[in-house]
């Protein structure tokens, strides 16, 4: 055990211990079991510090961090909270995580190495689209009348990434332990491929978060990681 983490080398694993794994996933699914509850700081202040020890080894599942921090937050200038819907939601994303940690995750996932996918994927108010590299394989989606200018172009492009990722892994064309490389022109859809920041709880960070979530679930269950990177409009 290294820093709390089981490292086997022969399996090339990283994993939470049992003793971990067994008080980390007992005191989040209290806080689940009992959703119209207040939960007191201290509760989840040593929730925070656990999961975000998780975010180390997986950091995928940063994004699930923000509303969680958000709500540490309002627990410590009201000594307590009660769990939104997006929040309670959150916590569903990290019992599964537990599970998937616990069992091992490959140090392939969590070094630094050469791309092996790579997607070009860019986005406007009418459409967005992209192609993967490796097969040539373009795509485009024109939106309708009626769902133009409906979410902020952030938002587009940030979905463009997250369906040419899904495209090549639905297609067959990637395997375990690939690593993908998604560029795009735009500095907040590179951002949140890997984490955001956002506190308000409306409609759109919704559609944001529930993005987010199910990306870090396709990659952990496909074990693929992801890399992203920002590339000047005029080149792309």
């Amino acid at each position: 055990i290294i820093l709390g983490w089981l490292i086997n080398s022969r399996r090339l694993t990283i994993s939470l211990p049992y003793d971990k794994y067994v008080a980390y996933s007992r005191e989040l699914r209290a806080v689940m079991a009992n959703p119209t509850q207040n939960v007191r700081e201290n509760v989840l202040d040593r929730i925070t510090g656990r999961l975000n020890h998780i975010t180390t080894v997986l950091p995928v599942t940063k994004h699930m961090m923000s509303k969680i921090r958000g709500a540490l937050s309002q627990a410590w200038t009201h000594r307590h909270t009660r769990l939104t819907a997006n929040e309670l939601a959150d916590f569903t994303f990290w019992d599964k995580i537990l599970d998937l940690v616990h069992k091992g995750v490959s140090m392939n996932l969590t070094s630094f190495r050469a791309p092996n996918q790579h997607g070009e994927t860019d986005a406007c108010t009418h459409g967005l689209g992209g192609y993967c590299t490796l097969t040539g394989r373009a795509w485009r989606l024109q939106l309708p009348a009626s769902l133009q200018d409906i979410k902020h172009i952030n938002f587009l492009e940030y979905l463009a990434c997250c369906i040419q990722f899904q495209l090549t892994i639905m297609e067959g064309h990637s395997s375990e332990y690939d690593c993908f490389l998604i560029e795009a022109d735009n500095t907040s859809a590179v951002g949140w491929m890997n984490k955001s920041n956002f506190q308000a709880d409306d409609d759109s960070k919704a559609a944001h978060h529930g993005l987010a979530r199910k990306m870090a679930l396709t990659a952990l269950n496909n074990k693929v990681c992801l890399y992203t990177q920002w590339r000047p409009g005029l080149s792309n």
